[in-house]
């Protein structure tokens, strides 16, 4: 199996895979790294790369905003975890990850990543939590950081 790496110029961000020839073309592990973090840490071999990664790219063309948009930046609000969960936490883009999420182990070590994104001028806000959204960290870059590495995932068949 052959693994496949993706950063961010900084290191801050980046993306993992591996295909698993053995269960077809566009099968294998797949994880992400956030400011020195690798989650998950060992993940499982039978994910559909294709969909988690149109899935990635779809979450940049096409912004879902859970909470709504007011055609505003985030900026610096509050990042509030109750004002989310209620669908109310406007200007946030949600990055599709629920292939990522169908099977959730006991102790959060696989299957709980939800991220998402908000603009602040030149800056860009990664709100990423590893626990399906009890707790969240965040993340700064430049604007357009994460957007270019996701245009940099290949297209999988």
């Amino acid at each position: 199996m052959t693994t496949y790496e993706l950063f961010d110029p900084l290191k801050k961000i980046g993306i993992k895979w591996c295909l698993n020839k053995n269960l077809g073309s566009d099968f294998g592990s797949v994880s992400f790294y956030f400011d020195g973090v690798w989650y998950p840490k060992e993940p499982l071999d039978n994910y559909n790369l294709h969909t988690i990664f149109s899935n990635l790219k779809n979450s940049i063309t096409e912004p879902y905003y859970s909470g709504g948009t007011t055609g505003q930046e985030f900026g610096e609000k509050e990042f509030d975890i109750e004002l989310l969960n209620n669908l109310e936490l406007p200007n946030l883009i949600s990055i599709e990850t629920t292939e990522l999420t169908g099977i959730v182990s006991d102790d959060c070590s696989y299957g709980c990543l939800v991220v998402y994104i908000g603009f602040s001028g030149k800056t860009e806000r990664i709100f990423y939590s590893f626990d399906l959204g009890a707790t969240y960290k965040e993340l700064r870059l430049a604007r357009g950081t994460f957007e270019n590495l996701i245009h940099q995932v290949p297209a999988l068949k």
